[in-house]
């Protein structure tokens, strides 16, 4: 079972790094991965921002 062990620490490291890659190019490329921008801004940041082309701005009446 200690083959198991690898497999299951080097899919989590593999997961953050994949995770930093995403939240890199979504900080210095602006592309349109909202995945890497939800993982890179926090939720104040985020609702800074404005929104992504192609779509409207959230209005009060939803």
């Amino acid at each position: 079972m200690y083959i198991f062990h690898d497999f299951y620490f080097s899919f989590i490291i593999a997961s953050f790094l994949f995770r930093y890659i995403f939240a890199f190019f979504a900080k210095n490329f602006q592309l349109p991965i909202e995945i890497g921008q939800n993982l890179y801004y926090n939720k104040k940041e985020a609702d800074a921002l404005p929104p992504p082309s192609g779509r409207k701005a959230p209005t009060a009446a939803g």
